[in-house]
């Protein structure tokens, strides 16, 4: 619990089944969706919540360079 809020962690080889999701970053306390598509608030509601998460609050972003960049660095590593 910090400042009276709880943190809830998510092992990250949990898999969550999100169709067309591409990759996830986690950026201080908010994880960062990367999708094909947007995903409406209810689908990713209940897929954290098929992990035992809770979504708080979701908004639509567009991608930064940094995220196209780690996305982009991930995709060539786990290229053989």
């Amino acid at each position: 619990v910090v400042d009276g809020a709880l943190t809830i962690s998510v092992p990250f080889d949990t898999p969550v089944a999100l169709p067309g999701a591409r990759d996830v970053q986690v950026l201080g306390d908010r994880l960062h969706l990367l999708a094909d598509t947007p995903t409406d608030t209810a689908t990713l509601a209940a897929a954290l919540a098929s992990v035992g998460a809770t979504l708080h609050t979701s908004r639509l972003v567009a991608p930064t360079m940094e995220n196209v960049f780690m996305f982009l660095q991930k995709s060539a590593s786990d290229t053989p």
